[in-house]
């Protein structure tokens, strides 16, 4: 005997929103998921047509619900709200009969955060690339605020500086001039002018949100920066899984533009030494060494005298392959200019490393007759690149990874994960850090953050990745642990800090953490890979916290 099951009651056991749509657009049902998301009433919703919560030209509206009705579609459209926000679906519809009659059953998943985190990942990958390419702050500044007004519609972004005096400069914006001239004027300080939300969000160190307003102070480790706003269309715009978005991509933003700035730095010191007179070295097509200038002589530690009738050989290190100075000697020979660096030896025995530039000097008869090499040191620019580098990808207070380095981690792991491979994740809050170490001075404080990294860090493997996120809150990642396995390292890490005497200025400290756990799915794109794992954090701290819980 055949179970026969209403349609109307298999639409309420989904999560997901549900109508049943006729072919001419009519909505005949609707479950209460739909309800709530459109912000009609069930009785509402079922007197209106399709079309009236499209945003999508109806000839395109009408070709979506065609396909359905013939044969079955999946596709993304944009839907409106009663309020008149906006929203992106992924649509699954497909044929059904109501009441006898034809019609398409329509399933839409809200896919805006999604879609949003992906479009945030992809603008902060472009601002770490333009960062790290030495491209000019300001303009770096001007294409991120391009680009979130852009992406998400926002009338006004702006980029505003924490000044000594009490200002709050506006480094890059981008929207409305008008709204923008409102922001004139604006401070940090206690002044009637600091009271803006930028003003706020700068001072106190935290987001503040308005109806139509998002300031979001830039933080790290050296204190505020300034703030990012973002000025929305209309009222109740910033949902709260946008803001936890914005707030971490901020986070991340902040740690570039300082970054942005040191290496800005580097570069002025650069101009400096380029400014001043660079080696040149002249040989003759054989590579014989003719003529050596002043700035040669303090470079290599060789004098003119023993320089001149040799071969740059005398610098040879032995850090290069035969095919780097083949490529090296074809392309002069060839009559181009080549540039790299090279890793040479002075006079007294130390590696250093030179940018050189070599160009071919052509006789009257067209053959290259000579070779003319420009030097400078580079060892000490290379060490801030690759301490800059360092820097982007750690904490400056505990040198553990920060969300950088563990995001680039967490999506080798998802990759790892599609094939099979297990791993698990613990999202870790410690519970009152905060209030502990805003009691104690910096160094007492300091001692506190490094007893607990040494007992997290006890608990890990030294394959897996401990990563700090800000001053209370952690992740592990732990290659090749199924769920199981990651709850007993949960446990054993909320164990050893709730029974760990820490210490500070001799007095003495108890935490608790709560622990998120979660393992890595493959299945999920990896910038967000970590909510479940965050979910179940939220669980356990809702819990009280001192507690473990596995994602569900």
């Amino acid at each position: 005997m055949s179970l026969y099951i209403p349609l109307e009651s298999l639409t309420e056991t989904t999560s997901q929103i549900v109508l049943i749509i006729s072919p001419e657009g009519q909505i005949l049902m609707a479950n209460t998921v739909a309800a709530t998301a459109y912000g009609y009433s069930m009785e509402e919703l079922r007197s209106m047509s399709y079309y009236g919560l499209c945003v999508e030209d109806e000839v395109l509206v009408a070709n979506q619900l065609d396909n359905a009705f013939y044969g079955g579609a999946v596709f993304e459209a944009v839907h409106r709200r009663r309020d008149g926000s906006s929203f992106l679906v992924e649509v699954s519809a497909g044929p059904v009969q109501m009441d006898g009659r034809p019609a398409v059953l329509c399933h839409f998943s809200d896919i805006t955060l999604q879609r949003r985190s992906q479009s945030m990942q992809l603008l902060l990958r472009e601002f770490d690339q333009r960062v790290l390419r030495g491209d000019p702050l300001a303009t770096v500044l001007k294409n991120l605020c391009d680009g979130l007004s852009s992406a998400f519609g926002y009338p006004l972004v702006w980029i505003g500086a924490k000044e000594p005096d009490g200002a709050v400069a506006v480094l890059a914006w981008s929207g409305s001039p008008d709204l923008l001239r409102q922001e004139a004027g604006l401070r940090w300080d206690e002044s009637p002018e600091g009271f803006g939300p930028a003003g706020i969000a700068i001072r106190s160190g935290r987001s503040h949100l308005t109806d139509v307003y998002l300031a979001l102070p830039l933080m790290t480790s050296n204190g505020t920066l300034g703030a990012l706003s973002i000025r929305a269309k209309g009222v109740h715009s910033f949902h709260p899984g946008i803001v936890s978005l914005l707030t971490d991509f901020v986070d991340q933003v902040a740690i570039s533009i300082l970054s942005a700035r040191r290496q800005e730095q580097v570069k002025l010191q650069t101009a400096a030494l380029e400014s001043a007179a660079n080696a040149v070295m002249i040989t003759d097509r054989a590579g014989l060494i003719r003529w050596v200038n002043p700035a040669f002589v303090t470079l290599t530690g060789y004098t003119a005298a023993e320089a001149v009738g040799r071969t740059p050989q005398i610098l040879t290190s032995g850090a290069h392959e035969p095919a780097f100075w083949a490529e090296m000697w074809t392309t002069v020979l060839g009559g181009q200019p080549w540039h790299g660096e090279i890793q040479n030896r002075h006079k007294d025995g130390a590696i250093r490393i030179h940018e050189v530039t070599i160009t071919p000097v052509r006789a009257p008869d067209g053959a290259i007759a000579s070779l003319v090499g420009i030097m400078q040191d580079a060892t000490e620019r290379r060490r801030l690149e690759d301490q800059l580098r360092h820097m982007a990808m750690h904490d400056p207070v505990t040198e553990l990874p920060n969300r950088r380095l563990m995001q680039v981690n967490l999506e080798r792991m998802v990759h790892k994960a599609k094939r099979g491979f297990a791993a698990g994740i613990l999202r870790i809050h410690v519970d009152g850090l905060h209030q502990i170490t805003g009691r104690l001075d910096l160094d007492p404080g300091a001692q506190i953050v490094a007893q607990l990294i040494v007992v997290l860090q006890q608990c890990v493997r030294p394959y897996d990745l401990l990563a700090r996120l800000g001053d209370h809150h952690f992740v592990a990642l732990l290659e090749d642990a199924d769920p199981a396995e990651a709850m007993v390292v949960a446990e054993r890490m909320r164990l050893m800090i709730a029974s760990e005497p820490f210490t500070a200025d001799g007095q003495p400290y108890c935490m608790t953490v709560s622990i998120g756990v979660a393992p890595v799915d493959g299945n999920l794109p990896p910038e967000a890979a970590l909510l479940p794992a965050e979910t179940a954090l939220q669980a356990a701290r809702q819990a009280g916290g001192d507690c473990c819980v596995l994602a569900s």
